[in-house]
């Protein structure tokens, strides 16, 4: 419960047009989840915690480059995960279940919107206004490169943007990196074979067609056929490109 609310806090699509009760609501829950059982500390984190909140001060002081409302929004999220690292067992293998089950939700619901892209329209147009956003960059005070989007915790409908699977983040790019770590997590576990969780991760990561993505993706394969199948196998896979253009 803890793991997959702080996954949602972390989307930053979630109750977008909330966030700030959404933050604060979530870090106060996992708190009394922390007392409620036992409160445990781990050294290593009260330390992290010390040194984020000296920086933050830091750069909120020095030159006015964070503001002071940015400066407690990084560290109350930072905070939520403190408290869900000395609460929660086997934190990071937790984390890499649900975002590979939200992964698979978003690979079924990618396909579908391509299948059938009515679908993501009606998806989007059923959602209360609440819940949708527009995002983008500000610059000079206008809105730029931002497209509609609605949230429904589990995925993002992007109308607009039916070629790119944005899973349960606020953009594509961001989705990959939320699998892109699962995948390299599993990997560093010791799981080198192409099984169903691994493909599952390195489908989501394809379909976000986000240049970070791709990167994510190639060097996630090249890890997994370095270990596999040695230097031999790696090289090729990375050479037949080169080699046929020549």
């Amino acid at each position: 419960m803890l793991i997959l609310l702080t996954l949602f806090v972390s989307s930053r699509a979630a109750l977008v047009n909330f966030s700030e009760v959404f933050l604060l609501a979530s870090t106060a829950f996992a708190l009394a989840v922390w007392i409620v059982r036992g409160g445990r500390i781990i050294k290593a984190a009260m330390a992290y915690i010390l040194v984020t909140l000296l920086w933050l001060s830091y750069l909120a002081a020095a030159g006015h480059q964070v503001s002071y409302m940015t400066w407690a929004g990084h560290f109350i999220r930072i905070m939520l995960a403190i408290f869900v690292l000395m609460t929660v067992r086997e934190p990071l293998e937790r984390m890499v279940r649900w975002i590979t089950r939200l992964s698979l939700c978003a690979v079924v619901l990618y396909a579908a919107g391509l299948l059938a892209p009515p679908l993501f329209r009606f998806a989007f147009e059923a959602t209360p206004a609440v819940f949708r956003f527009f995002g983008g960059t500000v610059v000079d005070g206008v809105l730029t490169s931002g497209w509609p989007r609605a949230n429904w915790f589990f995925y993002t409908f992007s109308p607009e943007r039916l070629n790119q699977n944005h899973g349960f983040m606020w953009e594509p790019a961001a989705f990959a990196m939320m699998a892109a770590i699962a995948l390299w997590v599993r990997i560093s576990s010791g799981y080198f074979r192409f099984d169903r969780n691994n493909l599952i991760l390195m489908a989501a990561i394809a379909s976000t067609v986000s240049t970070t993505g791709m990167i994510a993706l190639i060097f996630s394969l090249g890890w997994i056929l370095l270990k596999r199948q040695g230097i031999g196998l790696l090289l090729m896979l990375y050479l037949a490109p080169v080699m046929a253009l020549m």
